[in-house]
């Protein structure tokens, strides 16, 4: 332990090192620790001293180190700066002021320092390069400021040298790179620089040095390290990669086209072979073809002269039966009769069909092609199948939609394939089952108007694998369940006739599986836009007509507008309501939007699903309209779903009747609807009740809540004020003064002079009544809004049916 000249306590000791002892700014005490990372780099203090200038001597067991105190250097002196041996014994250091002496003790005397180096040990002669060594080889001289040759991963040591051999342990050298801004100390006994693994580039290193009183030089040696990368890095032999990449796929390019080039030889030579062989099999098929078409000529010419020769024996047995049908009265012999003449048409169907099958396979078969009615043809081909298929419970609808198209076809060859298509429909239909007949009108993409017809049953379905070859000659599906029918004949020709027939006609037949079970049989045909006198004289009543038949109704009727696609459907709503309302018909909601901006419409029955504008859009225009909202709407659809249900219902609408419907039920819903909207208005306008709009049955949050909501707001705010009329009332409501009183109308049931006068009348009964014979009428009056009392006398007794005075008095 000592204390120096400063109070500074300093500690040292064996295997401990030198400590110091600080005060921080709290007067708390701790010791500091001298290490390598302070220059001091010794385990074992025997003893410390103070010099005259300050400096801390320290004996340790390698000799002398001193600390300049100003600058926290430690020099360490040893055997080269002219100490005879290392060893002291412990706290034997001590400093002689008077005669600037050190003195150490040892086991066997006394040591006397002399603080006093040589004049020239004060000055740096710098530091230099004394040898190199690569790859831990021979050492090199080498005194160069650069160093080249080098290749990436070799390892190369560098040892330096300070050039003042006598006191080389008190000098101390460092380096660093000039990128970079640390110092590495080298040990002073052997400063050497090693580099593991040099890479590619250029290495700038500063190296330093000290003097002999430990103070950095201001001579750095600097030193320039070139290393070469590795070869397949250079320059040049990514160059020579690249060029022999270029000629290798040059060669392999050329060897490509020279082997494909030999090898379409070989293939033309290959096919020249092939199509010689293929030449003389096809010149053998071709014979064998020609037979084979021969004996299927004969074959086919043979079916029909037999075909032609039945038809005189079936035409001999129809006439007589027809005949004693004619005749008898016996009950149980026309049973018989009519069983023998279903078989004769039976077996005069097929006789037809063997006969169109050859007219048509022979393409001797001219169209008729000429307009006419088809709907009435559907019809009239019905009748049989429905009789027919009544005993079996099945279903067998008809659905059109034609209106404007101008069916032109060959009527009888078209019977023909509606015929065969619901005979088959019937043959797989079980009982209890469906079929449905849909004719309509299509326009396709390229604005091209087709006649589209679908047969589609409820029965088993064709098999799959079969639906391709469905229309061939002599096919016939695997089904397994069958119900026979007359007209069916099983002999696989009929479906390859239908096929012909369409395809004469320029159109397409398809047959296609349903989801929900049995077959769906399709075909377009093309057809052309029929003017509308053409479709007056083809269907015996046009448009025209109908809406003379609807003008006629008496104008006192209610007004209901009907908007559906389907026109026979827009005809059957007609026939139920044509006697009770007056009525206006729209094909879509683009159309009925028209209307209702022409007439005034008390209600509106809709189609859902329609083009250009369904039902659903319709009704949320018809409901977001202020002019519009007030007028009842009732949806009319086939969708039964409660999604639709419920987003026309929180749009607005009055009823969702699902089709099939009832007819008095809708006729009672309509009826219903129109009544209770007279009987709001009838209750509005009743005495004492017009401030009260609760009557209306308004739906909250609608446009006409709060157009309601509006006027009575207004009329709380300016009843009393007798300058308040008509004309202020409209500019404060912010629309047209038609609009309003066209609202004002619908919704209550009376025009807007009326409704501000009757409000004016009910406060002015609501002040008598509070007054309790108090209230002066004159007074009462003037309050409310009139001029003039017996203006309001007259007025009041028209409403409430009594004077005034009788409730001031009562």
């Amino acid at each position: 332990m000592f204390q120096d000249s400063r109070g500074v306590i300093w500690l040292g000791g064996k295997g401990t090192g030198l400590y110091r002892l600080v005060s921080d700014d709290m007067n708390r005490f701790q010791f500091k620790h001298y290490g390598p990372a302070e220059g001091f780099d010794e385990k074992t203090v025997y003893g410390v001293t103070e010099d005259e200038l300050g400096n801390i001597w320290i004996a340790t067991e390698n000799g002398l180190s001193r600390l300049l105190v100003n600058s926290s250097t430690f020099i360490g002196y040893g055997k080269s700066d002219g100490l005879l041996d290392k060893g002291y014994d412990a706290n034997a250091l001590y400093f002689s002021q008077r005669y600037n002496r050190l003195y150490c003790g040892k086991d066997y005397g006394l040591y006397q320092i002399q603080l006093r180096k040589p004049s020239g040990l004060m000055d740096s002669h710098g530091v230099k390069v004394s040898s190199v060594r690569v790859n831990e080889e021979n050492w090199i001289y080498a005194e160069e400021k650069s160093l080249a040759g080098l290749e990436e991963g070799d390892q190369l040591e560098l040892a330096l040298t300070s050039q003042d051999y006598g006191y080389r342990s008190s000098v101390r050298i460092r380096y660093k790179s000039v990128e970079e801004d640390k110092w590495i100390e080298l040990p002073s006994d052997n400063p050497v620089i090693i580099f593991p693994s040099l890479t590619s580039g250029v290495y700038k290193l500063e190296i330093q040095s000290t003097d002999g009183e430990g103070k950095w030089s201001e001579r750095v040696l600097r030193l320039d390290i070139q290393v070469r990368p590795y070869f397949y890095k250079s320059w040049w032999f990514l160059l020579l990669l690249l060029m022999s990449v270029v000629c290798l796929s040059i060669l392999f390019y050329r060897y490509k086209v020279r082997r494909l080039r030999h090898r379409q030889v070989l293939l033309e030579q290959l096919v020249a072979q092939r199509t010689h062989e293929l030449e003389v099999q096809n010149h053998s098929l071709e014979v064998m073809a020609h037979h084979v078409e021969d004996m299927a000529e004969e074959k086919i010419r043979f079916f029909t002269h037999l075909t032609h020769e039945f038809r005189t024996p079936v035409t001999l047995i129809h006439g007589p039966i027809q005949q004693a049908l004619a005749l008898t009265s016996d009950k149980e012999v026309k049973e018989q009769l009519h069983i023998a003449e279903r078989n004769v048409q039976d077996l005069l169907s097929l006789v037809n069909e063997l006969m169109d099958f050859r007219k048509l396979d022979t393409e001797k078969v001219k169209l008729n092609i000429r307009p006419f009615d088809l709907i009435s043809m559907i019809d009239d081909l019905l009748l049989p199948f429905i009789s027919f298929v009544k005993h079996r419970h099945i279903t067998l609808q008809a659905c059109y939609h034609l209106k404007g198209l101008s069916v032109n076809a060959d009527p009888t060859y078209l019977h023909r394939v509606l015929t065969n298509l619901l005979a088959n429909a019937v043959k797989f239909t079980p009982d209890g089952g469906h079929i449905r007949l849909y004719a309509a009108r299509l326009v396709d993409n390229k604005g091209k108007v087709q006649l589209y017809l679908s047969v589609s049953d409820t029965g088993c379905g064709i098999p799959e694998k079969d639906l391709p070859q469905i229309f061939d000659s002599f096919f016939q599906a695997q089904n397994k369940v069958t119900y026979p029918v007359f007209g069916q004949t099983g002999t696989g020709i009929g479906l390859n006739v239908c096929k012909r027939i369409v395809a004469l006609h320029g159109g397409v037949i398809s047959a296609k599986n349903n989801r929900a079970g049995g077959t769906s049989f399709r075909v377009l045909l093309p057809m052309k836009e029929m003017p509308t006198e053409e479709l007056s004289a083809v269907n015996g009543m046009s448009e025209e007509d109908n809406s003379v038949v609807t003008e006629d109704n008496s104008l006192q009727k209610a007004t209901l507008l009907v908007v559906d696609d389907n026109h026979d459907m827009r005809r059957y709503i007609r026939s139920l309501l044509k006697n009770e309302y007056k009525l206006l018909e729209a094909e879509n909601g683009v159309e009925a939007m028209k209307i209702i901006e022409k007439h005034q419409v008390d209600l509106i029955v809709s189609d859902l699903l329609m083009p250009e504008m369904d039902g659903l859009e319709l009704s949320k225009r018809v409901k977001e309209n202020l002019a519009t909202s007030h007028i009842p709407f009732l949806i009319l659809t086939a969708v039964h779903s409660e999604e639709n249900e419920k987003k026309c219902y929180s749009i607005g609408v009055d009823e969702y009747l699902c089709k099939p419907f009832d007819a008095d039920i809708f006729k009672y819903r309509i009826r219903n609807i129109l009544t209770l909207r007279r009987g709001y208005q009838e209750r509005l306008s009743q005495p004492a009740v017009l401030s009260d709009i609760s009557e209306l049955g308004l739906i909250e949050e609608s446009r006409d809540k709060i157009f309601m909501d509006r006027a009575m707001e207004l009329m709380k705010l300016h009843y009393a004020e007798a300058e308040y009329g008509l004309d202020a009332f409209v500019r404060d409501m912010g629309y047209s003064k038609t609009l309003v009183n066209q609202k004002m109308q619908s919704l209550a049931g009376m025009p807007i002079g009326q409704f501000m006068k009757n409000f004016r009348l009910d406060m002015g009964r609501q002040l008598l009544e509070q007054g309790k014979g108090d209230a002066n009428v004159s007074e009462v009056a003037y309050a409310v809004g009139f001029n003039d009392p017996k203006y309001f006398t007259k007025c009041f007794k028209q409403r409430f049916g009594c004077l005034p005075s009788s409730f001031s008095h009562a």
